[in-house]
């Protein structure tokens, strides 16, 4: 993707253990490839609709996937995640 494979950690293990367990969520089981290769996805429609290195992204979103994706995602770009938790008040 975009950022240097030496710093993102979610990248260097998708080299290394691609089919470790990453992530549990309920009932599902995600590898370090499968959010690696999502975290790539959202980087590019990220890029795509025009965020740019030093922009900041807030993100309100509860425990879930798309939160992991998400924080590995935006850095790619060399923007930065406010991460905004639902359960906080």
């Amino acid at each position: 993707m975009v950022s240097d494979d030496r710093y993102d950690w979610l990248a260097h293990r998708a080299q290394r253990t691609p089919e470790r367990t990453a992530l549990l969520f309920e009932s599902e089981r995600w590898t370090v490839a499968a959010l690696h290769a999502a975290s790539n996805g959202l980087a590019l429609v990220l890029r795509e609709a025009g965020l740019a290195a030093g922009d900041r992204v807030a993100l309100f979103a509860g425990n879930r996937p798309a939160t992991v994706i998400a924080l590995h995602a935006v850095p790619r770009l060399h923007a930065t995640l406010v991460p905004l938790n639902l359960r906080l008040s």
